[in-house]
């Protein structure tokens, strides 16, 4: 798209994704098969087949946006077989119209644990970097690790509890992420942002479903935030004398939160209706 005066416009968004899986169970299973009695192998088999499937999985999106071309760039950048293309351009300058460029990089990997009696528990990390260029160059980085949650499923089987419940699930998580922000890249002269998350989403939740149409559910829910937040340029008294980091932070802010829910529904049968 474009017109004579200001040339055209050209992008190419790419997305390159990839996803990949071990079946753990599948190959512990047949070790806690093997033989007679209780081995060693029979052991590390039975311990392995608990684990759930290890899932990994990778992505790259970039996106380029090319402004004032007086021509149509190359076929092989029109398919995002490449970034560049050799076209001349109209010298069109303003603030939305700069050439930009966008990266953005994620990683992931997950993985559990089957526990006797209705217990399961997971974790995951992820790793997520993304890069901008043009009016202004920015980096981002973030790390969640540990996310872990752990749910038990079982209680309405229990005595006492049997004759309240038809079913019921105890659920919590606790979740770690770091992010950091920075003008071009993320060292100690260009960041401009580091936070550190806390968050127990839920700290305990509680879904149960009583016998005569009735669930209720409980939640609780309890986070807390470090952000530090540092100056670009700090003018020091020799030109040799670079600040650090400490000398460049310019403020910190720190979050806590904490909430709590109740509900209770309640499903009418039809016989009630019923004259």
């Amino acid at each position: 798209l474009g017109n004579v005066r200001r040339g055209l416009t050209a992008g190419n968004p790419n997305d390159a994704r990839i996803r990949g899986s071990i079946n753990l169970p599948a190959m512990f299973q047949p070790m806690a098969r093997s033989g007679k009695g209780l081995s060693v192998k029979k052991l590390i088999g039975k311990v392995g087949a608990t684990f759930q499937t290890l899932q990994a999985s990778a992505s790259r999106n970039t996106s380029h946006n090319l402004y004032g071309l007086q021509s149509r760039p190359s076929l092989k950048f029109q398919l995002g077989l490449t970034d560049t293309t050799k076209v001349e351009i109209f010298e069109t300058f303003g603030v939305t119209r700069v050439n930009s460029e966008n990266i953005k990089d994620n990683l992931s990997l997950s993985s559990g644990v089957r526990l006797p009696a209705g217990f399961n528990t997971g974790i995951a990390a992820t790793y997520q970097n993304s890069k901008t260029f043009g009016n202004s160059d920015t980096e981002e980085e973030r790390i969640e690790f540990p996310n872990v949650n752990a749910s038990w499923h079982g209680l309405e089987r229990l005595p006492v509890f049997r004759w309240l419940f038809t079913s019921s699930s105890i659920n919590m998580n606790y979740r770690k992420g770091y992010t950091k922000r920075g003008e071009g890249s993320l060292d100690d002269l260009s960041l401009t942002s580091d936070s550190e998350e806390t968050a127990y989403n839920p700290l305990l939740q509680w879904n149960a479903r009583w016998k005569g149409q009735l669930s209720t559910t409980l939640r609780t829910t309890v986070s807390s935030s470090d952000d530090l937040r540092y100056q670009r340029n700090v003018a020091s008294d020799t030109a040799t004398v670079v600040p650090t980091l400490q000398e460049r932070l310019i403020g910190t802010t720190l979050n806590e939160t904490s909430g709590f829910t109740a509900s209770v529904k309640s499903a009418l049968s039809s016989r009630f209706f019923k004259k």
